[in-house]
């Protein structure tokens, strides 16, 4: 079985699939800076981070919602890899408008997720991952993807 959610401690499951092609393209445009979008308990949040961290970019969240009084274990971790965590009232997070502040040539911007042309790229990569698998591993008879969206017809 390949189990992507122990692919990576913290840029686990389709996270680092979907920011690898951000992150290349981030620097090839030469960004020293990654901005992105999500909630109080959003692993996407927590793995750009970390993700940041280790490219030596900066990265700043913007957080749907008021900032509670204690952060959530997942924008305690965020902080720790030294995001930047910026709360805005969740009427305004819907317009996905970034802060005038951080419009310029050196910030990149990732949609909320991972979500985009870039992300839905990256998310291809499992595919030809598990016929690696396959053909080197074992012998697959199925593959299932688990997901924790919710959507409805």
């Amino acid at each position: 079985m390949l189990r992507l959610d122990k692919f990576h401690p913290i840029i686990s499951g389709n996270k680092w699939f979907k920011s690898r092609y951000y992150l290349e393209d981030a620097k090839l445009k030469r960004c020293d800076t990654i901005v992105t979008f999500g909630g109080a308990f959003s692993n996407h949040i927590v793995a750009t981070s970390f993700a940041c961290k280790e490219n030596n970019l900066k990265s700043i969240g913007i957080i749907r919602g008021e900032e509670p009084q204690q952060l959530s274990h997942t924008l305690q971790a965020a902080k720790a890899f030294g995001m930047e965590l910026l709360f805005i009232e969740r009427s305004v997070y819907k317009t996905k408008q970034i802060p005038n502040i951080y419009q310029n040539t050196a910030t990149y911007i990732i949609p909320e997720g991972g979500y985009g042309k870039l992300g839905c790229q990256g998310s291809a990569t499992i595919y030809h991952l598990c016929f690696w698998y396959r053909n080197y591993n074992c012998r697959l008879n199925r593959i299932v993807f688990a997901s924790s969206k919710n959507y409805r017809h």
